[in-house]
């Protein structure tokens, strides 16, 4: 849950609203992917639905 949380942590303190909207903002696409690949490593080990070949 720590290394969830990290992720949830660096998202939303690196995250800056667009100016002029109250819905857009901008990540740094480098950080996303970074960020992306992490929450994959983190879920790599537990497949939502195992016996089903989704390849």
């Amino acid at each position: 849950m720590d290394q969830v949380a990290d992720l949830i942590h660096t998202v939303l303190t690196h995250t800056r609203p667009v100016a002029g909207s109250k819905a857009r903002y901008t990540l740094d696409a480098a950080l996303a992917a970074k960020l992306s690949q992490r929450a994959a490593d983190l879920l790599a080990p537990f497949p939502l639905y195992p016996t089903i070949d989704l390849g």
